[in-house]
């Protein structure tokens, strides 16, 4: 249930970013001075509230509604934001430790010589991702 709330939330915040191209994830929430980016995106949210008010021709009072829609949006997308923040570092914990349990079980079975063969194909695995990587320009960015 708390999923499928979490995806409509994240549709509804989409869609509203996608309309009008208003909604923006505040940099910080904590209300601490923000970083000149943070400060930039704020003008130019505000700049396009206004061109969005004089194009509708909004009155004074559904101006002051639409900044009040538009501020609970941003508050709400930034507690997803965070949800969605801490739900994905659970879900690398939870991989780090699969990762070292199935290591752990297959030493286990294997013996001494498997195991340093394993190791060796391991090393070989990484170099061959480092490789890649230095291809492309880099560590991918999400």
């Amino acid at each position: 249930m708390k999923k499928s709330r979490l995806k409509q939330n994240i549709l509804a915040t989409t869609m509203l970013a996608l309309a009008g191209g208003l909604v923006a994830v505040p940099a910080q929430a904590d209300g601490n001075e923000r970083s000149p980016r943070a400060k930039a995106a704020q003008e130019a949210r505000a700049e396009r509230a206004q061109q969005m008010a004089d194009k509708l021709g909004l009155t004074e009072q559904q101006r002051e509604e639409v900044q009040a829609i538009m501020a609970d949006s941003r508050q709400r997308a930034a507690e997803i934001q965070k949800e969605m923040m801490e739900e994905r570092r659970e879900a690398r914990q939870q991989m780090m430790s699969l990762r070292e349990e199935t290591r752990n079980r297959m030493d286990e079975i294997l013996n001494a010589e498997q195991r340093e063969k394993l190791e060796e194909m391991r090393q070989a695995a990484i170099e061959k991702r480092k490789a890649m990587r230095e291809e492309r320009g880099g560590p991918r960015r999400r």
